[in-house]
């Protein structure tokens, strides 16, 4: 992926998959490209599903780590309201007050 090492665990033989890449070297050119592109348009904003999620798949993977760590914290499992194929993880929001 990029080149600081982060803490994250990727099936990427799924990505290349999904993304129709053959390689890791034509998925780093393509990563490289979107970081150039976000740069020059001046996207710099966070995606939260990606920045507050413990874990971004499938409903299977989803439950499959939600199970994992569902003993050390509380946690929500829930579809992704932008893409119905895609499951989150998260700690759970509990309401203040």
């Amino acid at each position: 992926m990029g080149y600081r090492q982060r803490y994250r665990l990727i099936n990427t033989q799924v990505l290349y998959e999904i993304l129709q890449i053959d390689s890791h070297d034509s998925f780093r050119r393509n990563y490289e490209q979107g970081i150039e592109e976000a740069l020059f348009k001046r996207k710099l904003t966070r995606n939260a599903i990606w920045t507050e999620s413990l874990a971004v798949g499938s409903e299977e993977f989803a439950k499959r780590v939600g199970a994992r760590i569902r003993k050390r914290m509380e946690i929500e499992i829930l579809q992704n309201t932008d893409c119905a194929r895609t499951w989150v993880v998260r700690e759970q929001r509990l309401p203040y007050g």
